[in-house]
């Protein structure tokens, strides 16, 4: 009997011996596993932290370069629009059009009187469109181009290296002229002179084809902007309306103040000319909008806010 008993406390012994040793085996390795789960996760943040440091990084590096392209170009310079582009909600409601769908175009009428203004250097009428350009068997598709009056190098950064830029004459005259970019006018003619040459605008959707004489290339300054487009083109307003069928729906007019005056004075005297013309009374809010640089990178500073 004894015998027995004695017999089982070594059994018992070894039991509780396997136990507890399976238990420290079960303890390390939930240990090691725990460690590599922390070491992991502490590695996932610190990638996610990593990635948002460098694209904050580079979305204030962005936001520089917008703000100094901006500044470069004229910090008094603004623009007369149909609407406040920086401030459009789309709505939901009726037939779905919002306010400002229904208020006026800009006319180049005003933009002729607000250039007699004695605040005013240029008034530019302006609207943007995309054409296909062709010269003898290569084309270039997706061409931006924009319907410009005469002078508009004063509201672009950069400068003629041939040519010219189209006249006055040119744009009441309807002329089929064009300025080329310098990257355009290399893909186009390669290291001929371009000046001179005739190029064809081609519009599928319009159902036109006119040739239209090169009288300039243009060199856009380095700037955050200049390496987006490449291809563009720059036509007398007239002719882009005229002979390329553009709309003229969404133009605008950039004003270049003279050097002595405020910005603040010459959008009161534009705002004042303009409300004259179209006779809104005193409690008649503008039915077009004015806007600036600040505005402009205010809603880019909305956009990249990180």
């Amino acid at each position: 009997m004894h015998s027995g008993m004695n017999n089982l406390k070594p059994q018992e012994g070894a039991s509780r011996l396997a136990a507890l040793n399976e238990g420290l085996k079960i303890a390390f390795e939930a240990m090691r596993t725990n460690v590599i789960r922390s070491a992991l996760t502490i590695l996932g943040v610190a990638v996610g932290v990593s990635v948002v440091v460098a694209l904050a990084a580079v979305i204030t590096g962005i936001r520089s370069s917008v703000m100094e392209a901006f500044e470069a170009s004229g910090p008094n310079n603004f623009m007369v629009t149909r609407f406040d582009f920086t401030a459009v909600r789309i709505s939901d409601v009726g037939n779905g059009r919002p306010p400002w769908w229904n208020k006026p175009e800009i006319e180049p009428e005003e933009a002729r009187a607000l250039m007699n203004l004695p605040t005013v250097d240029e008034a530019l009428y302006t609207f943007n469109f995309s054409t296909d350009m062709s010269f003898e068997s290569h084309q270039v598709r997706g061409v931006q181009s924009t319907g410009y009056s005469s002078g508009w190098p004063k509201y672009t950064l950069g400068d003629f290296i041939a040519g010219r830029d189209f006249t006055p004459a040119e744009v009441d005259q309807n002329r089929s002229v064009v300025v080329l970019s310098a990257e355009l006018a290399t893909e186009l003619f390669g290291q001929r002179d371009p000046i001179g040459k005739r190029v064809r605008m081609l519009n599928r959707w319009r159902g036109t084809q006119e040739p239209f004489s090169v009288v300039g290339v243009f060199e856009t300054e380095p700037n955050v902007f200049s390496n987006l487009i490449e291809h563009w083109a720059i036509f007398p307003w007239t002719a882009a309306n005229r002979r390329l069928r553009q709309s003229t729906s969404q133009a605008q007019i950039l004003i270049v103040p003279i050097d002595s005056v405020s910005m603040e004075r010459a959008q009161d005297e534009v705002i004042a000319t303009i409300r004259g013309m179209r006779g809104l009374g005193p409690r008649d809010d503008n039915d077009f909008a004015v806007l600036g640089s600040a505005q402009i990178l205010d809603l880019f500073n909305q956009l990249t806010a990180v």
